[in-house]
């Protein structure tokens, strides 16, 4: 197997045991395709573009690939109260520190990994989906590694 799909699987791991409540979503491209019970707390994890980097080590290429990781929960019709969204808010933006932490520093990941970094995120966006509201948030890792082919 590539170092790629090693990547990805770990940190499919990585998500479900930090975030033991969330689903994961079938559609990682276009979230909005997802079902509402999905949705309501999920996640999905998109492999992104790679680069070669043009550094050779050890007759290794080196690869930065991009994964965008997005979260997502529900806002209920009855939650209209401003207090009520910004809770749910904050538990979004806590699920992301609680993410960028444990990629930062997770040993399995290191193993895999030359460079790791969270290079961005999206804030806090509203989607809809058969008349339900939901917010969301995507991050963007990028993962440096050595791949032979």
């Amino acid at each position: 197997m590539s170092i790629i799909s090693d990547i990805h699987t770990l940190l499919r791991d990585r998500v479900a045991a930090i975030l033991p409540d969330k689903r994961e979503l079938s559609d990682s491209i276009d979230i909005q395709n997802n079902d509402d019970l999905s949705l309501k707390d999920g996640y999905a994890i998109h492999i992104g573009r790679s680069v070669n980097t043009f550094r050779l080590v050890g007759c290794k290429y080196s690869i930065q690939t991009e994964v965008d990781i997005v979260l997502t929960k529900i806002i209920m019709a009855g939650h209209k109260s401003i207090e009520k969204i910004v809770e749910i808010e904050d538990t979004l933006l806590e699920e992301r520190h609680s993410l960028i932490a444990d990629f930062s520093e997770n040993e399995d990941i290191g193993t895999l990994v030359t460079k790791r970094d969270w290079i961005s995120d999206s804030g806090i966006v509203r989607i809809f989906n058969d008349k339900k509201s939901f917010i969301m948030i995507e991050m963007v890792f990028q993962f440096e590694y050595l791949e032979d082919f």
